[in-house]
């Protein structure tokens, strides 16, 4: 029974004077006379909460500031891992976690190292067989010096940065543009040590040689990265996360190209000499023969391209002209869609549903369990497909379709009951409700499903249609970007509201889509 009363009540007190019926004697029947009010606190905080398909409660572990989240997980996990050890579970009560972010920042240190590793053994690799060892090895340290000096200046009080999806992306870019001012001056100190002699004097030469180009493309390069950082507002305190790193990145190597690089290659000797070692002859031979290779493609393919565009330089401008104009059209000609931000699938789905006022108590649980179910019977039905489509169908299999078709539409819902081969895609599901008129449910997929998320949530959604009671349901597989626009209209009076949603969308004069407006 649900008794609504026209005054706020606070203490006890005043909710045992709360009258429920009142005759024409001025005779009341209070609410402390008919009920036993306790004044406890509220232990209802959710309605239903589940996990993998059993009852559950979920505690989120949340960093704050600039605590570590991959030391944060690590200890969350060794508490779990203490519990189960020392047997301060009961034995029908398990622990587990979930949802880790901490995944998608170590994924990309990794490929930051990977990437870094990576680029350091083919500038050595390269520049070795092109020039020399030494002056590969020289150019191949730079590296890690710019890496670690920017880490060094991440940690300080006035930039303050730490290792997060926006750093470390911009150490990615950062590391393809920094090696070019290295590999640029080690070669021109070489070639001008190698043909006037290997003094100090010479590698000054060389250096200041390629020095005003290479500083003006570095410089012009830090003024667009740090434009990009002075964004304000939202987005601009993203970007100036790796626009930051990418500018700290490009200065120190400028300072290690033109300072400490020119110091070491001072002390090489590029002299040729006669090599008796059977390696240093084999290595020689490796040098000859890219050496051959480099010459050959500039005489036989490059030098006559030169040559052929300069004779026709006007049809090559012309060419170029409608390349660009070409490329230029395409945004407008839809041959290139335009979105303020991209959608970014995952391995996560999430599905939320808003109830109506007047539901009747008990019908948020129900739904909520029936897209549970139906979260099952799309991975069931997609993966089904999958090995449908992978497996040739035989005359005898063509000859049954019909009755097939014709029992599956009898057995109804049991039909997508019946799972195929291979393991459930569904990694874990969460689903959790913290009042009786809306709900959650977050699904994590498996790596190795056999269908994209985006299909999934289509698949869910389809089978789940508009279920009973329900006056909004979402379900998105790609991750919560910002929106370009959003109107968020409150308030206590919902005719009103809709009253103010109708004006706003005439005076937008925008197309109504599923999710650009809420009404609270």
């Amino acid at each position: 029974m649900t008794i609504s009363a026209s005054e706020q009540a606070y203490i006890k007190s005043e909710f045992a004077r709360i009258p429920i019926i009142t005759n024409d004697k001025g005779g009341k029947l209070l609410l402390g006379d008919i009920a036993n009010i306790r004044d406890t606190f509220d232990d209802d905080d959710f309605v239903l909460s589940r996990f993998n398909r059993e009852n559950s409660l979920a505690i989120q572990v949340l960093t704050t500031g600039t605590s570590d989240i991959s030391n944060s997980v690590l200890g969350a996990k060794a508490v779990i891992q203490d519990w189960q050890d020392n047997g301060r579970l009961p034995a029908n009560v398990k622990l587990g976690t979930w949802y880790d972010r901490s995944e998608s920042i170590n994924q990309r240190l990794e490929l930051m190292v990977e990437n870094a590793i990576t680029g350091v053994l083919l500038v050595f690799i390269l520049l070795a067989i092109f020039l020399n060892v030494t002056v590969a090895f020289w150019v191949a340290m730079g590296l890690p010096f710019i890496f670690f000096g920017t880490l060094f200046f991440m940690g300080t009080e006035s930039i303050g940065l730490t290792l997060n999806m926006f750093t470390t992306f911009g150490f990615i870019m950062a590391l393809g543009i920094v090696v070019d001012d290295a590999v640029v001056v080690g070669e021109s100190v070489y070639t001008v040590r190698s043909k006037e002699g290997d003094t100090i004097g010479n590698t000054i030469k060389g250096t200041m040689t390629v020095a005003i180009p290479t500083l003006f493309g570095v410089f012009t390069t830090v003024a667009a990265f740090w434009a990009l950082s002075n964004i304000e507002g939202r987005l601009g305190q993203l970007y100036s996360q790796f626009a930051t790193v990418v500018a700290i990145c490009l200065i120190l190597s400028v300072i290690e190209s033109k300072l400490i690089l020119p110091a070491h290659l001072a002390h090489i000797n590029t002299q040729k000499s006669t090599r008796t070692n059977p390696l240093s002859k084999a290595w020689a031979m490796v040098q000859q023969g890219a050496d051959f290779g480099l010459q050959w493609f500039s005489e036989r393919v490059y030098r006559p391209t030169i040559d052929f565009s300069l004779h026709h330089r006007y049809a090559i401008c012309l060419l170029f002209v409608a390349v660009f104009v070409l490329v230029i059209s395409m945004p407008f000609t839809g041959a290139i869609r335009m979105s303020f931000f991209p959608q970014i699938p995952g391995d996560t789905v999430r599905g939320s549903l808003t109830m109506y006022n007047d539901v009747s108590y008990g019908q948020t649980n129900k739904v909520l369990l029936e897209l549970e179910e139906k979260a099952y019977q799309a991975d069931i039905a997609l993966r089904s497909e999958t090995s449908e489509r992978r497996r040739p169908i035989t005359n005898d299999e063509e000859s049954q379709t019909e009755r097939t078709s014709v029992s599956a539409s009898l057995r109804g819902n049991n039909a997508a009951a019946v799972s195929p081969k291979g393991e459930v895609a569904i990694k874990n599901i969460q689903v959790t409700a913290s009042d009786d008129q809306s709900g959650d449910i977050r699904i994590e997929l498996d790596d190795n499903r056999p269908y994209t998320s985006a299909q999934f949530a289509s698949k869910w959604q389809q089978l789940s249609g508009m279920p009973e009671g329900v006056k909004n349901l979402r379900i998105r597989s790609a991750r919560e970007t910002v929106d370009a626009l959003k109107i968020e209209l409150r308030g206590n009076d919902t005719s009103v509201l809709n009253g103010a949603m109708e004006e706003a969308l005439e005076t937008t004069e925008y197309p109504t889509c599923g999710n650009g407006y809420r009404a609270k």
